[in-house]
């Protein structure tokens, strides 16, 4: 009887040492007073609300940096759309000049009554190309007129 009476001690003592998994995570669990809890959240909220406050900044800093660029952008195109205004006037004008010269070399050659589409067609933004339209079509309109003369 004995026997039996220490083992059920034994037992018993057994029992209490040996604990659920979950009684001894709470054993082994720290545990906080309020004002840590509370010094704790503070800290996070803390970083939290500098990494917050660095994206805003990142993000508005990038805005800034679009919205220039939009800014250059726009810049950029109306320097380009003046530069091509100008380089077609530098054009026109260039060529109303090439039209005038032309007029004046084919009366230079005698040949008087022409209108625009003559002119149109003998007329080049190259000076030399022109020079050559307007001689070879004056030559042309010479051998034309002397063989309609000698026809005659």
């Amino acid at each position: 009887m004995e026997n039996n009476q220490s083992n059920i001690t034994e037992e018993a003592k057994s029992n209490e040492k040996l604990e659920t998994p979950k009684e001894q995570a709470q054993h082994n669990e720290k545990t906080f007073s309020q004002e840590e809890v509370s010094q704790m959240i503070k800290d996070r909220l803390a970083r939290e609300k500098r990494k917050s406050d660095e994206r805003i900044k990142d993000a508005i800093q990038e805005a800034e940096k679009l919205a220039k660029m939009n800014k250059d952008q726009k810049s950029q195109y109306e320097i380009e759309k003046l530069f091509k205004e100008n380089e077609a006037l530098k054009a026109e004008k260039a060529l109303s000049q090439m039209r005038n010269e032309t007029r004046s070399m084919l009366s230079e050659s005698g040949v008087e009554n022409f209108d625009d589409q003559i002119i149109n067609v003998l007329v080049n933004s190259d000076a030399e190309t022109t020079k050559k339209n307007v001689e070879s079509f004056t030559n042309l309109l010479n051998q034309h007129v002397c063989r309609l003369n000698h026809r005659s």
